[in-house]
């Protein structure tokens, strides 16, 4: 018998672990969909998070500051970026004051690979999320929304306002997420 969230009834920990199992499941749906869509640009997961976030930035990053926002140890970057740079995406260099950071900087080859992938997402998104209503749409948006609030109180945010402050900053991660961990210290 399937499980379903709509069954109001039962245990909280049981309703509990039907939402992390939804969760998880549409973590992996999401993730699987992303793959076979960088698929088409001949771009892996990591390879394309590195250079989408190089590009966001708009100039040179060291390699460490890459490591601590796409989550990968330095020689799992290093291996992503030699891979972008055999494909002409990225750039690798060093600087005369300290020739031992590597910085790295997006290629116009890499920002316009970019440019046509979001586009492409964007208008692949606007048809699947055309399936929904305005109003779920909305009602989607601010049970996001209150789930990050949760998580921010959880995570030891003391005050509504606070809570407040520190989801406009987070908003500000997927303009420019290097940018963002360089200016921002979040708990978490």
């Amino acid at each position: 018998m399937e499980k379903t969230l709509t069954n109001k009834k039962g245990h909280p920990r049981d309703r509990i672990k039907a939402l992390r199992e939804l969760f998880l499941t549409m973590l992996w749906m999401g993730h699987r969909q992303m793959a076979q869509r960088l698929q088409t640009y001949n771009l892996t997961h990591p390879q394309f998070i590195t250079l989408a976030s190089l590009v966001a930035h708009g100039q040179p990053v060291s390699m460490r500051e890459l490591t601590e926002v796409t989550f990968h140890d330095a020689p799992t970057m290093t291996r992503i970026v030699d891979r972008l740079v055999k494909m002409g995406l990225v750039s690798r260099s060093r600087r005369k004051e300290d020739r031992r950071v590597v910085w790295v900087d997006a290629t116009s080859t890499g920002q316009t690979l970019i440019e046509a992938i979001k586009r492409d997402f964007d208008r692949e998104d606007a048809l699947g999320f055309s399936l929904m209503s305005a109003e779920d749409l909305t009602k989607m948006e601010e049970l996001l929304d209150h789930i990050l609030a949760a998580y921010l109180k959880y995570k030891g945010e003391k005050s509504g306002a606070d809570i407040e402050y520190v989801k406009q900053k987070l908003r500000g991660f997927a303009n420019d997420p290097i940018g963002f961990l360089k200016s921002h210290k979040i708990k978490g």
